[in-house]
């Protein structure tokens, strides 16, 4: 109720504000704008600080290539506001709510995690301001107006990769290992335990909690399972964790991850644990998708000592969203951007062919790419072909 409070202040304070005419230097003369900002919130520190820096190179990336292409128009530019959430909801809200009061804020970028998506969607949309996710995989932010996602829903890839699994190994018994304090985790979890159950398989689900920095507990429980499938739905680098527990205690059996586990941090926190791990991913290095290309090829001239994945692409698409948004509608006031995002149509992203036309959750036109972790190179995203023999061996790997 407090929060209802607070934003509809808010929105009462803007609407005596939004009708005037922007000032300063983000303005020619004439009165025309010649900057575009907007702001971006994604965690800089705490527990899952590295996935949020890898979300800003992505950003980064994007807002130096619309600017250097002239995307916005002669002279025009793209400024960028990057607030760090610490991934706690209330400083999330905070910053929000500084931003509805100020009017040159024409559109944000909001959050790589449920948790703060979830109390960041019920302030913007109340001020007019438009907001675009950046990671999180939850349904529930875009019941609000003006909420639109900026990548796949990845649960699609989840079906995809689980009914792939179904079909390689013939699980009777699977164990699905989730977050349970998130509530994108839970849509996920909740999605392959359908899949599963639909296929006749006996589910047991073990819940962990997004602060958790030790899974032994969790793997020790799936291990004496021995489940014929596992599938591991965690937070970041904790599904790194959670398979090098489970590998370490023994645990031989065929493993299906979240995607964001096609990370290389993630790799790099687990190790050739990793090894074998069967993921769905809608961005995929090996695709010949031209965006695809272009975006690995700026990044690693850009970030040489960073490997691009998908929360990087996830980044830059949200960033790319808005900035096609604002040349949709003139970028003229929040107002505008909003609708912009409604008429942003088909695009061709690193994720593949997006279609924005259907409404606030984009469509993916194209399969996601079913692929393994592999020892390769110090861990490399490599194709799976959907069966049991093509899984990688980590034994060979060793």
């Amino acid at each position: 109720m407090r929060r209802k409070l607070l934003a509809g202040a808010v929105a009462a304070l803007f609407a005596l504000t939004s009708c005037a005419q922007p000032t300063g230097s983000d303005t020619a003369e004439g009165g025309e704008r010649t900057t575009y900002k907007i702001g971006v919130l994604l965690p800089r520190s705490g527990t899952y600080a590295t996935v949020g820096r890898q979300n800003e190179a992505g950003v980064e990336l994007a807002v130096g290539e619309i600017n250097s292409t002239g995307f916005l128009g002669e002279g025009k530019t793209l400024e960028v506001d990057v607030q760090d959430t610490g991934g706690e909801p209330a400083r999330a809200i905070g910053v929000a709510n500084r931003w509805t009061q100020q009017s040159d804020v024409l559109g944000v970028a909001c959050c790589v995690f449920t948790n703060e998506a979830a109390a960041v969607a019920p302030v913007l949309p109340e001020s007019g301001m438009a907001m675009v996710l950046n990671g999180s995989i939850s349904k529930e932010p875009l019941k609000q107006p003006n909420v639109f996602r900026g990548f796949p829903l990845v649960q699609a890839g989840d079906t995809e990769v689980t009914q792939a699994a179904l079909k390689a190994f013939s699980p009777k018994t699977a164990a699905v290992v989730f977050t349970q304090d998130n509530e994108g985790m839970v849509d996920a979890k909740n999605n392959v335990v359908g899949v599963l159950e639909q296929a006749g398989v006996k589910v047991e689900s073990v819940g962990t909690q997004a602060a958790d920095t030790s899974f032994a507990g969790p793997a020790t429980q799936v291990a004496d399972a021995k489940p014929d499938l596992t599938v591991v739905l965690l937070l970041g680098n904790a599904n790194g964790q959670m398979i090098k527990e489970l590998r370490d205690r023994g645990h031989e059996g065929p493993i299906v991850a979240d995607t964001v586990a096609s990370a290389k941090d993630v790799y790099n926190v687990g190790g050739d644990a990793l090894v074998g791990s069967l993921m769905a991913i809608a961005f995929d290095p090996n695709s010949a998708n031209a965006p695809t290309k272009n975006f690995i090829e700026r990044w690693r001239a850009k970030f040489p000592d960073r490997e691009p994945d998908q929360v990087g692409a996830i980044g830059y698409m949200s960033v790319w969203l808005l900035a096609r948004a604002i040349k949709q509608s003139g970028g003229a006031d929040r107002k505008a951007v909003a609708d912009g995002l409604a008429k942003v149509g088909t695009v061709e992203t690193p994720m593949g062919l997006l279609d924005y036309s259907v409404g606030q959750e984009p469509k993916k036109t194209d399969p996601f790419s079913l692929v393994q972790w592999s020892a390769e190179g110090g861990g490399t995203i490599v194709p799976w072909d959907g069966t049991a023999a093509g899984v990688q061996s980590r034994k060979a790997s060793g």
